[in-house]
């Protein structure tokens, strides 16, 4: 299982974007308590050689995740060039996979708040429902509870 500095973003180029500008109003500045959020860590740009055997692993479901995420990303600025690509006759084999990532992904390293480069990489999906407790045109469908035979696993 690799580190969490072996392990790689993989992001299509996309332009930069910009932070807003500072407010510089000392008045309006002053009325609000900036919140300080504890280090994160953060992504350092790397090469693909830094990933061992990256290009050895089996990367056709890697490419069939690529192609399923392009209905919906497809119509993005940033992702078009991207999809047209993955969507290309010759790349299912291997090599033209590899050729793929290579030509349209840049990796990222994980590098830990504390400078470190290992670690546990997990991930989750959290919905976020809009609702109401009133029944209306929009909101016509209840949510229900939890089911019975939902499977909790404790790491």
């Amino acid at each position: 299982m690799p580190n969490a500095g072996q392990i790689a973003q993989a992001c299509p180029s996309a332009p930069v974007l910009q932070c807003p500008e500072q407010n510089t109003d000392p008045v309006s500045s002053a009325q609000t308590t900036p919140t300080t959020e504890p280090p994160r860590g953060r992504l350092e740009k790397t090469e693909w050689s830094a990933l061992p055997a990256w290009d050895k692993d089996d990367l056709a479901p890697a490419m069939q995740a690529v192609i399923q995420g392009c209905t919906a990303l497809g119509n993005q600025e940033a992702w078009k060039k991207v999809c047209d690509n993955a969507l290309k006759d010759g790349i299912a084999s291997g090599s033209g996979i590899a050729n793929f990532f290579l030509e349209n992904f840049e990796p990222f390293q994980v590098i830990n708040a504390d400078d470190s480069q290992s670690g546990l990489v997990t991930g989750y999906y959290e919905p976020l429902l809009a609702g109401s407790k009133t029944r209306t045109a929009r909101y016509r469908y209840p949510i229900y509870g939890v089911p019975q035979n939902l499977l909790t696993i404790d790491l």
